[in-house]
């Protein structure tokens, strides 16, 4: 029998690989009876935002283990000055913050759930490329600390 790594994945046939474990799940309604895992979680992770080939999840099998390998596509290796929102995104949330907002309402207007991701690869950089300011600089870690665009004429 060959490994999961050396077959495609949208080929592998859909079976439960333990039926009696299989079977409790679906008893307790943890999971469907027909085993459509492997393809519904490489779907299911292509439609996250910021997906890229990159974030592929991999799956790894032996005789003794089967492994999911999902990579965290909020975690950036290297500091950027550039933001990670494309074009039309940015615009929109540089003219959502014409009016005073705050980090979690910008964050929700882009449907960015990590706080840290945001701070890092937003906020950050939007503040360093001049973009926008806080209205409270001298207290930048302030909880009533809100973001405002520059108008640039």
């Amino acid at each position: 029998m060959k490994s999961i790594q050396e077959l495609d994945i949208e080929e592998v046939p859909s079976l439960r690989r333990n039926p009696y474990i299989a079977d409790i799940f679906h008893r307790l309604d943890y999971v469907e009876r027909r085993g459509s895992g492997l393809k519904k979680i490489t779907e299911e992770t292509k439609l996250l935002y910021g997906y890229t080939d990159n974030y592929k999840p991999e799956f790894r099998s032996s005789r003794r283990d089967f492994r999911v390998i999902l990579k965290n596509m909020n975690y950036s290796a290297e500091v950027s000055a550039e933001v990670k929102l494309d074009d039309i995104r940015l615009n929109s949330l540089l003219e959502f913050c014409r009016q005073a907002r705050t980090r979690k309402e910008m964050q929700v207007f882009c449907d960015i759930r990590s706080d840290e991701y945001f701070r890092k690869n937003i906020i950050k950089p939007l503040l360093k490329a001049g973009k926008i300011r806080m209205t409270n600089p001298d207290k930048p870690k302030s909880r009533n600390q809100k973001y405002i665009t520059l108008n640039k004429e």
